[in-house]
């Protein structure tokens, strides 16, 4: 039961893990393992994109819409 349990485990989280890794690294190393150097610079250009805050403005009013009407429907 406790192998099965930590197959799971690793197969679920495992996909996380690498792209926690991949995030860091440059461009010219994306596709190499393990990764040779780490980066913030995509952070930097995800935080600095004007369309990327639109799109997380947009999806918290869709959650805060969303969990309004099921309070309403479901209270």
């Amino acid at each position: 039961m406790k192998l099965s349990s930590a197959l799971v485990f690793a197969f679920l989280y495992f996909p996380l893990l690498v792209i926690i890794l991949y995030a860091f690294t440059t461009q010219s190393s994306a596709f190499t393992f393990p990764p040779p150097g780490f980066t913030t610079r995509w952070f930097s250009v995800a935080f600095g994109d004007e369309d990327m805050w639109r799109a997380v403005r947009l999806s918290l009013l869709v959650a805060a819409l969303s969990t309004a009407v099921a309070i309403v429907l479901g209270g």
